[in-house]
Order: C-alpha cells, then sequence, then structure tokens
C-alpha cells in the first residue's frame, strides 16, 4: 500500500512538470517557426533592384548578409520585465519618420509594434516590394486606435538618401557619391514615382507619407517626438518612454567626408522636392501637435 501511495505521488507530481516541459518546448518550436517565418518574410521582401540605385554601379549585399540583417532586426531581445498592454493601440510605420526607434522602444516594454506586430489588425495594401511593416495601410480592424510620425519633407528625403547609400539590404558597405549624381538620382527617382500612376513600385521608401495618414489615428511630430510620445502614452495609459533615436543602418555610418544634406541640393532638385511632396508639406505644417482624428 505505501509503494502504491508512492507511486500514485510521483505520477501527480511528474505530469505537471512533464506538461510544463512539453509545453516550454511546444512554446519554443511555435516561437521558432514564427521567427523564421518573419526573417524569410523580411529577405524575400528586398528589392533587388532597388530604384534609386539603378543603373548606378553598387556592390550589392550578399544573399547572407541580407539574411544576418533580418535576423538581427526580427529578433526580440530578452526583458525580465512583465509586458504592457498597448491598449488597443497599434503604430502605423512611415519610413525614415523614427519607427525603429519607436518599434525597439515598444519591444523592450513587450509591446509588439511595427516590425514585431503579427497579430494582421494593420491591414494592408499590396503597392510596393518591402517588409509588411512597411507597406500602405489600408485600414485598420475595429476595436482599435492607430499613430504614426510624420516629418518635414525635405528632412525625409535627405534621411531616405543616406538609407539608400547605408542600408546593410542595399549595399556591402556604405558609399559615398557626388553632389552631382546626388541630384541626378533624386530627380530620376521623383519623376519614376510621378510616372507610376497607381502602379507597384518596387519599393515602399519615398512614397508620400500622407499615403499612410488616411488610417492614423493620431499623427505626432519627427520633430518634436519624445514629447508628443510622452502625450500619446498617457492618453492610452501606456508607462513607457521613448529610448534615444535609432535607425536600421546606424551601424553603417556615411564616410566622414561624405555631405549628404539639404546644403548639396540644387533648386531645382528642390523645387521637384516640393513638388512631389506637396501633401506633405501641406500636412505637415498645419501640425502644431498631436493630431487626433474627431
Amino acid at each position: 500500500p505505501d509503494r502504491m501511495k508512492l507511486h500514485q505521488l510521483l505520477v501527480a507530481v511528474s505530469l505537471p512538470c512533464s506538461f510544463a516541459v512539453w509545453t516550454h518546448r511546444s512554446n519554443n518550436l511555435e516561437s521558432s517557426e514564427e521567427f523564421s517565418k518573419s526573417v524569410q518574410s523580411c529577405v524575400n521582401a528586398v528589392p533587388v533592384d532597388y530604384p534609386f540605385l539603378a543603373s548606378f554601379p553598387v556592390s550589392r549585399p550578399s544573399t547572407q548578409q541580407i539574411h544576418e540583417h533580418c535576423m538581427h532586426l526580427m529578433t526580440v531581445p530578452e526583458t525580465s520585465a512583465d509586458p504592457l498592454d498597448d491598449n488597443g493601440l497599434k503604430f502605423i510605420h512611415i519610413t525614415k519618420t523614427g519607427g525603429t526607434s519607436i518599434e525597439d522602444t515598444a519591444i523592450e516594454y513587450g509591446i509588439r509594434w511595427g516590425r514585431f506586430d503579427n497579430s494582421s489588425v494593420i491591414l494592408k495594401k499590396d503597392v510596393c516590394r518591402q517588409p509588411e511593416w512597411h507597406k500602405i495601410t489600408a485600414g485598420v480592424k475595429k476595436g482599435y486606435n492607430s499613430f504614426c510620425v510624420v516629418r518635414e519633407p525635405m528632412g525625409r528625403v535627405i534621411s531616405e538618401i543616406k538609407y539608400s547609400l547605408t542600408s546593410p539590404f542595399l549595399v556591402a558597405k556604405p558609399m559615398c557619391i557626388s553632389k552631382e549624381q546626388m541630384n541626378a538620382l533624386v530627380q530620376r527617382h521623383l519623376r519614376k514615382f510621378m510616372n507610376l500612376n497607381g502602379q507597384q513600385s518596387t519599393t515602399c521608401h519615398w512614397i508620400k507619407q500622407t499615403s499612410y495618414t488616411e488610417h492614423c489615428d493620431h499623427i505626432l511630430r519627427f520633430e518634436h517626438l519624445p514629447e508628443d510620445f510622452d502625450v500619446l502614452m498617457q492618453m492610452y495609459d501606456i508607462p513607457m518612454k521613448l529610448s534615444e533615436h535609432r535607425s536600421m543602418n546606424d551601424a553603417n555610418a556615411l564616410p566622414e567626408d561624405c555631405e549628404v544634406s539639404e546644403d548639396v541640393l540644387t533648386d531645382e532638385t528642390k523645387a521637384l522636392i516640393k513638388q512631389y511632396y506637396a501633401d506633405d508639406y501641406a500636412l505637415w505644417s498645419s501640425l502644431k501637435g498631436i493630431k487626433s482624428r474627431e
């Protein structure tokens, strides 16, 4: 009888433990499969022919380099803190507006926004070849609110140029081009966008910010991002502070003697930027604080 009781006790104790181990392994497997899927989706979305650098001699990164960069981007950092609730708030990532900083900050608090968000709450249009988190928003599922960030268009163009010359998705190592080449590339690229007439683009970079903002319940200002972000977090009762500004290509800085600024753009290039991004300028100049949908 005593042996029978001991056997029953051991079985009773071991079953929950075995179940816990199985569940842990199962969760790890599911997590691993989800991570692999996210990485592969990232790799598949990298444009083979990035239009800004088309017909320009560029040393492209290898498939392995792109894969490693995607793994780095999609890795969720470990944290000992209890995850916060996003309280129904989702993030729409417009390129070169501080989105990586927001995503990296949120994941540290256990909130999955942007590239870490697999919830399918943010609906996307398939109008450009890019990772899902950069695609133009088609809508937001009922019961959720969204926010995005916009910036002064000329500054965003400068940031897009730097991205084109340094991103490990596009170049094997950071490169520099002359003032003449830079202006020629920007003009050609924007004119190509003007002539798309709704056709699919090979990139979601450079697309007008107003193409995204239709479905943003709250629009924050890039130039005042820490303050606007704090106000928004208070509105949704999310105790989170924005970390320092980061970029996907921070580790790949331009050469010291390479100047990429508004000063190197010609009057013709600036006029074309103002023409193409006229709607973005109108929206940006109207912002006096967080703009929320009434």
